[in-house]
């Protein structure tokens, strides 16, 4: 726990140092994790879309057994 604890410090620590000497990482960074909940949202919709849909062509199959 600790060694997980001090790489997430190191890795705010070294964002911040970039953000610092180049400003516009911010911007970009802020655009970019924007677009990655965006793509990690619409893919858990799918994902238990498909599940549901799995699952419902599944279960004729199980109930025969």
């Amino acid at each position: 726990m600790q060694f997980a604890l001090t790489n997430v410090i190191q890795l705010f620590g070294t964002c911040i140092m970039i953000g610092v000497i180049l400003p516009l990482f911010f911007a970009v960074f802020a655009v970019a994790a924007v677009i990655y909940i965006r793509v990690i949202r619409y893919y858990l919709v799918s994902a238990r879309e498909i599940k549901r849909i799995e699952a419902n062509t599944r279960a004729p199959v199980i109930s025969v057994f």
